[in-house]
């Protein structure tokens, strides 16, 4: 019996420290398709918290200076999506105060780099934006990359059911999922909307020098991308993906 009893002890423990290291589901808020498990304008700390991480499994790289209006700040780590493995990086920029940081953009190099991956990647933020209760457009694409005489490249879209390698001169080839949310900035609640009035003109108050936008922009909330790339002539593959939340962002930077 203690045995026994030991034994569900463990598994129970199992399974909380299981339950701890899986990150939230996220839920759209506006609409905006967010990165499984992070939102959009989270602080650093908030971001490593719903990753299971600390800021010490990072690498912390920055452009521009903290005055300027082009800073950023991108904290690269080794982890999942998906339940595959990736070089995660996480863009952060500054408020419209300058006196915290909030996340932008998230992007993902992916380590399984095949074909299959890439139709597995579509099928799962497919049924992730779904989750997250957040309306798409989708679009896809093809691209051969073709090499001319002088060794100068250029990409030519073509049908999505197209032969690739059509002749020598295509030397590989780029496919892209592109994901867009439906709902816009201009679909926001009035009193984000209202927030944001207020916020821009005290912005612009203490940065004369900025020109100030005269109404409340039209903008995509957030949008998603999975490109991969293939050369037959190199060998080399790869397969990224992106996160952008820069509409949203972009409002909510006045207001919170």
């Amino acid at each position: 019996m203690k045995k026994q009893t030991c034994v569900l002890f463990s598994i129970v423990v199992g399974l909380l420290l299981l339950t701890s290291c899986t990150p939230e589901q996220t839920v759209s808020v506006y609409g905006e398709l967010n990165y499984p498990g992070l939102s959009w304008m989270m602080n650093p700390e908030e971001a490593f918290e719903a990753m299971g991480k600390a800021e010490t499994d990072f690498q912390k790289a920055e452009s521009g200076t903290a005055e300027s209006m082009e800073y950023e700040v991108y904290y690269t780590t080794d982890g999942k999506l998906f339940g595959k493995d990736a070089e995660i990086r996480l863009t952060f920029l500054p408020t419209a105060d300058g006196e915290s940081l909030s996340l932008w953009t998230v992007s993902a190099i992916m380590k399984d780099t095949s074909q299959e991956h890439y139709t597995s990647l579509c099928k799962e933020l497919i049924s992730e934006f779904a989750k997250q209760e957040a309306q798409t457009e989708q679009e896809q694409h093809l691209k051969q990359i073709v090499q001319s005489s002088n060794e100068m490249e250029k990409m030519e879209e073509i049908p999505l059911d197209a032969e690739v390698y059509q002749n020598d001169e295509v030397i590989g080839f780029e496919k892209t999922y592109r994901f867009t949310s439906v709902k816009q900035t201009v679909d926001l609640p009035q009193e984000i909307q209202e927030k944001w009035k207020e916020g821009t003109e005290t912005f612009y108050e203490q940065h004369p020098s900025e020109t100030p936008v005269e109404s409340f922009p039209q903008w995509t909330l957030s949008t998603a991308e999975i490109v991969y790339t293939e050369r037959r002539n190199t060998g080399e593959k790869e397969l990224c993906i992106w996160f952008s939340g820069t509409g949203l962002c972009n409002i909510l930077k006045y207001v919170e």
